[in-house]
This record gives structure tokens, sequence and C-alpha cells, in this order.
């Protein structure tokens, strides 16, 4: 499996904390379609909802959808609203 880290490739292309960019997600796609035209399983982590359901559309093998430090901390945010 070859995986592509979104908000890696936005910074290296000058997009840093702008993963949706046009020209991100255009290289996204470029990389998804040579990745599995390779023969390879193509993977992707995004915590962006609308950006999970493109990649899992495109028909990536592996899609992650969150980290831990985001799944805890949003955890915590919760809570702490809670009380």
């Amino acid at each position: 499996m070859l995986d592509i880290g979104p908000a890696d490739l936005a910074a290296d292309m000058g997009y840093l904390g702008n993963s949706d960019a046009p020209e991100v997600q255009a290289a996204v796609r470029d990389a998804l379609t040579r990745i599995r035209a390779g023969g390879k399983a193509a993977g992707i982590l995004t915590s962006d909802r609308a950006l999970a359901q493109s990649y899992r559309d495109m028909g990536v093998e592996f899609l992650a959808v969150g980290s831990d430090v985001g799944t805890l901390g949003a955890g915590l945010r919760a809570l702490r609203g809670a009380f």
C-alpha cells in the first residue's frame, strides 16, 4: 500500500493547512490514479468529512478518517462542554 498524507502534501506545495485547495486535490487525484494503475493499494488520511467521502468515492483501499490526537481532543472538548 502507498499512503498519501494530504496535509503534508499541502504543506510541501505551499498550501499549509489547506488540504482542500484545488491544486492539492488535483495532485491527490493524480497520485491515487497512478498508485492504483501501478497495481498497488492506495491509502489516505483526512479528518475532513467531505474529503473523506470524496476519497471513498474514488475507491481508495484504505481510508483513515481521523487521528488519535484529534479524537482525544474532540472527546475532551465534549466532556468539558458537558460540565
